[in-house]
């Protein structure tokens, strides 16, 4: 079996709240996100609509308070749904993705993370134990702009969302490996940044898993923090 993608969607919002968009997750059996928030009013817990219970990645702090973590669901209750997040002065930023095609159980096998600063960021590498894993990547900036993520994994267009102060900006991004081979997605900011950050995680497939469709348009979100 074949990673599948389902769905894709991001939003940021205002101050205190964010909420993406309604999607079908129907036939998906594994979600995978990224929240963003500003670190002295966090942590946040993002909040699934039909009630799932979310699986949360070890928090990353940027070095300008951002942190950002990334979050999933497996063998999600199928229908349309969206996740949000909530709190006061946190700025947040959500995007997330939906596919098919993990192994039975748990796929969750391992995950790497760094904040930092300067114009180029990574999680650290992970070599998957098995052939055909989902590796999930996400990045996240402040006072910049996410130019783009190294081969081979892909994060293409964005969509900014922004209200007062500096940017914040977060985006996602994956790969459908063949072939276990180490990873540690290279993300490139413009304008120096600070507070970025990247999380990965990678997720085992079914027998005869990998990679058999391209690289989905992911969204990436740009938030202005509001101190």
């Amino acid at each position: 079996m074949s990673w599948t993608l389902i769905a894709e969607t991001g939003a940021g919002g205002d101050a205190n709240t964010s909420t993406t968009p309604d999607k079908d997750t129907a036939g998906a059996d594994l979600i995978v996100g990224l929240c963003t928030w500003y670190t002295p009013n966090g942590p946040v817990t993002p909040v699934d609509s039909l009630g799932d219970t979310v699986t949360l990645g070890d928090q990353v702090n940027g070095s300008g308070g951002m942190s950002g973590r990334l979050f999933w669901i497996e063998n999600p209750t199928p229908g349309t749904r969206h996740f949000s997040i909530s709190g006061v002065t946190i700025n947040p930023n959500i995007v997330w993705a939906a596919w098919s095609g993990k192994k039975s159980g748990t796929a969750f096998e391992t995950q790497t993370g760094t904040g930092g600063s300067g114009s180029t960021i990574q999680p650290g590498s992970i070599t998957p134990s098995e052939d055909g894993e989902l590796v999930v990547c996400g990045g996240f900036a402040g006072n910049g702009s996410l130019v783009g993520v190294d081969a081979p994994l892909a994060m293409t267009a964005s969509s900014p969302v922004s209200n007062g102060g500096g940017f914040m900006l977060a985006a996602l991004a994956w790969q459908a490996q063949t072939t276990a081979a180490a990873v540690n997605a290279n993300w490139t900011v413009a304008a120096g940044g600070y507070g970025n950050g990247a999380c990965q995680a990678v997720f085992k497939a079914a027998p005869g898993g990998g990679a058999s469709v391209p690289p989905f348009r992911t969204r990436s979100v740009a938030r202005r923090m509001v101190w």
